[in-house]
């Protein structure tokens, strides 16, 4: 045996936050926003988050998270067709808990990593109210 930190073992999700802001400064600026917990939905032992006015989707696949759009949604979740990723696995963290530089982003040739990307926790939002 062996101790491995990347391990982490959970029977459900962790009570997550109910909205998240995605800052995205550099690229990807449709992705930018506020997203909402869809209550009772969840993917690969993870809850969804959806953009409040606008059509993307926080899922996790694999242990990694991804932003995606409608066909990510029609697609079940199933693949990282997305316009942002997290490279490191999450370990059962929510988004806004994962360490700066993980993220990356799409750019129509590659995945490139992107420090300026930010999800943070945001309490206390009323639904619907832009941020």
């Amino acid at each position: 045996w062996q101790p491995d930190s990347g391990i982490v073992v959970t029977a459900t999700p962790s009570d997550p936050p109910r909205h998240l802001r995605l800052d995205t400064p550099n690229a990807q600026s449709a992705c930018s926003g506020v997203y909402e917990l869809l209550e009772g939905q969840i993917i690969d032992g993870q809850h969804i988050w959806q953009m409040e006015c606008g059509s993307r989707w926080l899922y996790s696949l694999n242990g990694r998270w991804a932003v995606g759009d409608e066909s990510s949604r029609e697609g079940g979740f199933r693949d990282h067709a997305g316009f942002i990723h997290c490279a490191d696995l999450h370990g059962g963290r929510s988004p806004d808990r994962l360490p700066p530089g993980c993220w990356r982003r799409w750019d129509d040739k590659e995945w490139l990593s992107d420090e300026d990307i930010v999800f943070t926790a945001v309490d206390g939002l009323e639904p619907d109210v832009a941020v």
